[in-house]
């Protein structure tokens, strides 16, 4: 027994109302009382006859669907996927990006410090301590070397590191 009409679609309730009023059955010969209605692709509605027991179980899954819905949003409030659905949300995963960072940071400091073992020994060692964030007196001392020699190798150090680090660039 056919419970939803197999003929025409209705996009106009009115129209179909006036149809179920005069008389309207399937091929059974069963007449058809009520009307469901459900969205095609375009988001347009779409009405089609049928009998009363298909009227009511459609209501029903429609409302058994929605209390679905409700009890999964009250598990997990908020979702990815219907962000993505409701408002096309992409959630950005950083990780990658910070990743690439820090190793193209590592590869910078690593070109840096291959740069700095071209340079004499000394000048390595004061390169060094001023990269561990000591002053320019402690280095003296280290080296045994003056402060304002210190203060000049240092500068003439990072100057040729500059112009080495624009060649290869």
């Amino acid at each position: 027994m056919s419970k939803i009409y197999n003929g025409e679609k209705y996009y106009v309730l009115e129209e179909l109302k006036k149809l179920i009023e005069k008389g309207l059955y399937d091929e059974f010969g069963n007449k058809l009382t009520n009307w469901v209605s459900f969205p095609e692709r375009s988001k347009r509605y779409v009405y089609v006859p049928c009998t009363e027991e298909y009227f009511h179980w459609d209501r029903n899954e429609k409302r058994n669907d929605e209390r679905r819905e409700i009890a999964a949003k009250k598990r997990c409030p908020i979702s990815i996927d219907q962000m993505y659905e409701d408002h096309d949300f992409e959630y950005a995963d950083n990780s990658y990006y910070e990743n690439q960072e820090r190793e193209r940071a590592q590869e910078v400091s690593d070109l840096i410090w291959s740069l700095v073992a071209e340079f004499d020994p000394i000048d390595q060692e004061i390169i060094r301590l001023y990269n561990e964030g000591h002053t320019d007196s402690y280095i003296s001392q280290q080296v045994n070397m003056p402060r304002s020699t210190i203060q000049w190798r240092k500068r003439m150090v990072i100057e040729l590191l500059k112009e080495k680090m624009n060649k290869i660039r």
